[in-house]
């Protein structure tokens, strides 16, 4: 199995699915790197799309 290669560049591209509590804590300090490009967000429940 190869090793990956560091992301470099470019930002790292991030998505998540499911926005309940845990994301809720996780997500923050991501959205506010300049290295980290939040590309999409998914979750059952619309009305968390809109937080």
């Amino acid at each position: 199995m190869l090793t990956p290669l560091p992301i470099t560049g470019r930002p790292i591209r991030l998505a998540v699915v499911g926005l309940g509590t845990v994301s809720e804590l996780g997500l923050p300090p991501y959205i506010g790197r300049d290295d980290v490009e939040v590309v999409g967000l998914c979750d059952r429940d619309p009305a968390r799309l809109e937080r």
